[in-house]
Parts: structure tokens; C-alpha cells; sequence
């Protein structure tokens, strides 16, 4: 008989988590973000907005290339917007935006979720605020 090796790929490992995102108490349904992938979503300035995570996640917030986690009672302000913190837990993160002075071109804030249960796994959702 013909011996035949049949090479099996490890499973793909299961995605502890996934990012969805409301605005204004609205569920945007083109946004649903797994671990490994970065989508982007364009929102008007005045939002209020709430990403919500699957699993146990730690939220990295990152603007400007600078890492700024602005705590909830804090605000980030950069370039004509201000973003403040209303919850931060390992399973939403929801602030609100406002404008604050001239903005000459959509501010990128981005939230880099690292889960909690595989440090591997990490998804990345962008809100480019206009």
C-alpha cells in the first residue's frame, strides 16, 4: 500500500474576544473587530461613543503616536477635540467628544484592546473624529 502523510495545521487559536461600537446609543453594525485586525470608523465630532469588548480586555488609548489613557474625570485634548472618559472597564470603554477649537483635519483616536486571557491577542478599532 501507499503510505500517504497527511499534515493536519495546528487549529487557528479561538478569538477571546471581539470589539462592537455604539454611537450616540447607536449599534454601528459594520464594526466588529477580532483579534489581529484594525478597522476604522469615521465620527462626527459631538459623539458620544461606548466600544464594547466580548472578553476581558486591557485598553490601550493611543493618539497623536503617543499612548494617553486619560482616566474617566480626565479629558485628551489634541488638535481641536476633546475626548472624556465616562467608564473604562475590561469590558467598555465610553467617552464623550467634543469640539474645543479649530480642527483642521479629523483626529484619529485609536484603542488598541489587548486581551486579558491571551496577551497575544490584540484588536484595534480607530475613531477618526471630524
Amino acid at each position: 500500500g501507499v503510505g500517504v502523510d497527511v499534515v493536519v495545521p495546528p487549529p487557528a487559536p479561538v478569538a477571546a474576544f471581539d470589539l462592537i461600537l455604539h454611537v450616540n446609543g447607536q449599534l454601528i453594525d459594520v464594526v466588529n473587530v477580532f483579534p489581529n485586525e484594525l478597522q476604522k470608523v469615521d465620527i462626527p465630532v459631538g459623539s458620544n461613543f461606548e466600544i464594547a469588548s466580548s472578553g476581558p480586555v486591557a485598553w490601550t488609548v493611543v493618539t497623536g503616536k503617543l499612548v494617553v489613557n486619560p482616566l474617566v474625570g480626565g479629558k485628551l485634548i489634541y488638535q481641536g477635540i476633546s475626548m472624556a472618559p465616562k467608564f473604562i472597564s475590561n469590558a467598555r470603554y465610553a467617552a464623550d467628544t467634543e469640539q474645543i477649537g479649530p480642527m483642521p483635519y479629523p483626529v484619529v483616536v485609536s484603542f488598541i484592546a489587548t486581551s486579558l486571557n491571551d496577551s497575544r491577542q490584540v484588536a484595534q478599532l480607530d475613531l477618526a473624529v471630524y
